[in-house]
């Protein structure tokens, strides 16, 4: 008898947790579900959005960190840019100005020779001469720049901001060559000026 009260003890005692067991579990979900009543959100999906927020939050600051150390890179170089355009164009622009005027410069003396050679070979049995104008070079052919024959003018436009100074009319004579006379011409500009010079023989340098 001894041996069946103790054993209807235990097994009196089981249900007992069992009830205590289930008690605390429903209290559990009771949790879980006011829970997920004020997120709005299953316990699963509570997770899933902590989760993914604290990525958000990560993916934000690498990105402002990105972003600002692109600014500061953007920023350098546009400094960098600056200070070399600032420097540069000067330069540049001298150098422009030099190539114009060593051009033109070129370019009267291109003509000088050009009316010496149709005069040497006699070019359609004429004299050929140069006459500077205010805006351009004419190689001419005829006695004078009043009596050339215009149909055979051959036109040198001069370039801005270049004057020249000296005679205004040469004329070679034909078969030798030999210039009407002598001449000495300066160019100039704000800058520079170069002398061109030409002798009795015809020969010219600068």
């Amino acid at each position: 008898m001894r041996l069946q009260a103790k054993s209807y003890k235990l097994k009196a005692k089981a249900p007992l947790e069992s009830v205590v067991a289930h008690n605390g579990n429903k209290s559990q979900a009771r949790e879980r579900g006011a829970l997920s009543s004020l997120t709005g959100l299953t316990p699963l999906e509570s997770v899933v959005a902590h989760n993914g927020n604290k990525s958000q939050a990560r993916e934000r600051g690498a990105l402002s960190s990105l972003t600002g150390f692109t600014l500061i890179e953007v920023l350098l170089a546009m400094g960098i840019f600056g200070l070399l355009f600032g420097l540069g164009v000067p330069s540049v622009y001298r150098m422009y100005r030099g190539f114009v005027f060593s051009s033109e410069v070129q370019k009267f003396a291109d003509a000088l020779r050009t009316a010496e050679a149709r005069s040497f070979t006699n070019q359609f049995g004429k004299s050929h001469g140069i006459f500077i104008q205010s805006d351009s070079f004419f190689v001419f052919q005829g006695g004078s720049f009043v009596s050339r024959d215009v149909q055979y003018d051959e036109t040198y436009a001069r370039a801005d901001g270049i004057s020249v100074s000296g005679p205004q009319e040469i004329v070679f004579s034909q078969f030798s060559g030999a210039p009407s006379l002598s001449g000495v011409w300066i160019f100039s500009n704000e800058a520079v000026s170069s002398t061109l010079s030409l002798n009795s023989q015809g020969a010219l340098s600068w």
